[in-house]
């Protein structure tokens, strides 16, 4: 039994250092995310595909050239004459687009490049945000796991002394036992925390593209931009967002890209003219006939009309589009200004004097229980209290800082 419960205790040690690292602040993992995140990447060459799409849109096709050569001539029983007094036919032809088709294409093509450009920063916008919310999380969730491994080191110094003491015969074993039933309190809630740890730091090293162990250890000055006394008004975050947002700007930049498609339809309804030079060396009226040819549809039934009429509804729906992300927008800026005024107004209530010397009372409840001071039902009372408070403490301290950067995040600022 005693041998089991010393092991059960090393391998909690172990455990927890699989989770130490290099230190890592917050700007610096912002640089690694910037600099080898894979959905990041993979936008960019998003970006560098429409950018060759609009190069190709610029581009004429090729002309065609056509020769027309003798197979057989059945009066001189010749194969192939093709030579001074045979027969052959040269042209060449080009296409040349009429109606300003050729600059509507060039325009659609340059839309749909700022559109790719929109696209990779609202996916940087959002993960950016998930970035930041699991720096956070696993920050504070290693204070508290920090806390539980603290109070367990404690615990194991009083489990191993009563253990001696109930061996002599001096203390009840039941003293010892609602001790190690403490400890194993603070080991599930400890083992829990560190799974969900453990799940965090995979997603945060994800999203900075890395497979090396770092440890979140944010400087003085990124921890102090989560100020509760912070006042912002409803109204100001409700501006910053309706200028900021990418998702507002997309639907915007969908709406252009919709109205030169639409003009570029109808462009495509006009149309083109095909050019061209041949020469005929004995088959027109003519020996070594130069000709010029032209050539273009006749727009009898197709003009085109039901592209149109589908790119006409394409600009309703995108405007349609907009005014819903509009709608979405100020349900989510209220939604979170309400949040962070709870949050801040909560951890205001504990930044006040009798929440800040937690850790000094405890010390002082250990030396004195060790002391004999006090009962052990008065210190394992105290010790449970203390752990959920410190639980709660940061847990609230995490939810503040996150809801912070979810503010930044509704609003595409830095508001804090």
């Amino acid at each position: 039994m005693k041998k089991r419960f010393i092991s059960f205790i090393l391998i909690s040690w172990f455990v927890f250092d699989v989770f130490a690292g290099d230190p890592l602040t917050m700007q610096e993992s912002e640089g690694l995310f910037i600099k080898n995140n894979f959905a990041l990447l993979a936008e960019q060459f998003n970006i560098s595909i429409t950018r060759a799409q609009q190069l190709q849109a610029a581009v004429w096709p090729l002309p065609e050239a056509f020769v027309e050569l003798n197979a057989y001539t059945p009066d001189q029983n010749k194969l192939l004459n093709v030579g001074q007094n045979g027969q052959k036919v040269l042209s060449v032809q080009q296409l040349v687009f009429l109606g300003g088709k050729k600059k509507a294409e060039i325009d659609l093509a340059r839309s749909n490049t700022r559109l790719a450009e929109l696209y990779f920063k609202d996916v940087l916008h959002n993960l950016r945000f998930a970035l930041c919310k699991s720096y956070l999380t696993v920050y504070y969730d290693a204070l508290s796991i920090d806390v539980l491994t603290t109070q367990m080191k404690q615990l194991d110094t009083l489990v191993k002394a009563y253990r001696v003491q109930v061996d002599k015969g001096n203390i009840p074993l039941k003293d010892l036992v609602r001790l190690q039933y403490l400890f194993i309190n603070l080991q599930n809630s400890r083992t829990e925390l560190m799974a969900d740890l453990a799940e965090e730091k995979r997603n945060w090293q994800m999203l900075m593209g890395v497979s090396v162990d770092y440890l979140p250890v944010p400087s003085a000055e990124e921890l102090q931009r989560y100020n509760p006394n912070r006042k912002i008004e409803l109204a100001d975050v409700l501006l910053l967002a309706v200028s900021n947002r990418t998702d507002i700007a997309l639907r915007t930049e969908q709406i252009n890209t919709t109205k030169l498609y639409y003009h570029w339809q109808q462009q495509l309804a006009k149309p083109d003219v095909t050019l061209g030079l041949s020469y005929d060396q004995q088959g027109g009226a003519f020996r070594n006939q130069l000709n010029l040819t032209v050539g273009m549809p006749l727009p009898f039934w197709n003009r085109n009309k039901g592209n149109i009429k589908a790119a006409a509804f394409e600009i309703q729906k995108a405007e349609t589009g907009k005014s819903e992300i509009l709608v979405q927008v100020e349900n989510e800026v209220k939604a979170v200004y309400s949040k962070y005024i709870l949050s801040a107004e909560n951890l205001r209530m504990l930044a006040s004097p009798d929440y800040k010397h937690f850790s000094t009372v405890y010390k002082g409840i250990y030396e004195n229980f060790q002391r004999r001071n006090i009962s052990l039902i008065e210190f394992t009372d105290f010790v449970e209290s203390y752990h959920d408070a410190m639980m709660r403490f940061n847990q609230m301290q995490k939810n503040f800082a996150v809801t912070c950067e979810e503010v930044n995040h509704t609003v595409n600022a830095l508001v804090f």
